[in-house]
């Protein structure tokens, strides 16, 4: 037994340094009493009808204290503590979380009432979905009903699209954090889109996907994030915040699928409209070339006609200066030595000429000229 004689003060460190040793604590209980200072301390008191224990900390830094109020069960999670000065005891907690169907009804209005109101769910915030999507990032429960229905739809509609599959728990107390972890992963991914999905349950269930601090990473993102749950009747904050909200696991994987088909139809229909205005074209470029063709025909139809007179005309020119013409006419071509004589100068008196007419040809002596 330790004999030394300690002060209070010095029992208390001892006390408070033993207490923060001891590690987390987990409490259920309902609060009796809520208290926050001007400066931000909080005061709460927890009570199971039994007994009591008081809750301290610093309120920006307890995780979900604007989510709950007096009289609602929750679950606190923290390290036992001791204010050395009065030697009071508390547990310093650092979260807080509604238990119970009528506290997390609670807690998820508030929280959707909060983040409403900062514009987290506001459609000028939301990403369209790439017009044409090949690889996505699907976050979902390890061997679930919600894993099996979304890939049933890819394969039903035949999509070659690419599925960068991160298991993850979905509900638990290490959910959130498991969820956080692969959303950061998708990060350095080339998937173009996010799918962050799970079956449907209680408010308990989905207390994960209800999440304030999950809600705010899905907003931030940097890609598409499209995040269903469960049946048509589920809704969750998860949904409210993500780009495109699918109430099941299947219409997500629809969202999907229809994305693609409609980028698919949209090419056909410019394809179709292309092909239309290119045979158009076309058929308005052939009714030209007929129309030249038909044009040059006729020009040069025109031409050959012309040069075909002017030719006619040439024959005619070209027959009237036939010597053959000629001499038929009654003239003679006289000749000396078989050259013509063009002038009298080139005769003279004793000369043998010859003369050809249009019937034959004789001689003659140059006896006289004049």
């Amino acid at each position: 037994m330790n004999k030394e004689v300690l002060t209070v003060s010095q029992f208390n460190t001892v006390i408070k340094e033993v207490l923060e040793n001891l590690g987390i604590f987990k409490i259920k209980g309902e609060i009796t009493e809520m208290r926050i200072t001007p400066n931000k301390g909080l005061h709460l008191t927890l009570s199971d009808g039994k007994a009591n224990v008081r809750i301290g900390g610093y309120a920006p830094s307890v995780k979900g204290i604007d989510l709950v109020e007096e009289g609602m069960e929750v679950v606190v999670e923290g390290t036992a503590d001791i204010y050395v000065p009065y030697g009071s005891f508390s547990l310093k907690i650092f979260s807080i979380e509604p238990a119970g169907e009528g506290a997390l009804q609670i807690a998820y209005q508030k929280l959707k009432e909060k983040l409403e109101k900062e514009g987290l769910f506001a459609d000028e915030h939301k990403q369209p979905l790439p017009s044409f999507i090949t690889k996505i990032a699907l976050l979902t429960g390890k061997d679930s009903a919600a894993y099996s229905d979304f890939i049933k739809i890819l394969r039903e509609h035949n999509v070659a699209i690419d599925v960068d599959y991160y298991p993850v728990l979905v509900q638990g107390d290490r959910s959130v954090k498991n969820i956080l972890g692969a959303l950061e992963k998708t990060k350095s991914s080339d998937a173009e889109v996010i799918v962050l999905t799970r079956g449907g349950g209680s408010l308990e269930d989905l207390k994960s996907f209800n999440d304030e601090e999950l809600a705010r990473i899905i907003f931030s993102s940097p890609k598409a994030i499209i995040v269903g749950v469960g049946h048509e009747k589920d809704e969750s904050i998860g949904e409210f915040v993500a780009d495109i909200r699918s109430s099941t696991p299947s219409q997500a994987a629809y969202y999907i699928v229809k994305q693609n088909e409609q980028f698919i139809d949209t090419v056909v229909a410019k394809g179709d409209t292309l092909a239309e205005k290119l045979l158009k074209m076309l058929e308005e470029k052939q009714g030209a070339i007929e129309l030249s063709i038909s044009n040059i025909e006729h020009s040069l139809n025109q031409s050959l006609e012309l040069y075909k007179q002017n030719l006619i005309a040439l024959e005619r020119i070209l027959k009237s200066y036939d010597i053959r013409s000629i001499l038929r006419r009654g003239f003679a071509l006289i000749s000396k030595a078989s050259k013509p004589i063009k002038s009298i100068k080139q005769i003279k008196k004793g000369d043998n000429i010859q003369a050809r007419m249009s019937d034959g040809k004789f001689n003659a002596e140059v006896t006289n000229i004049s």
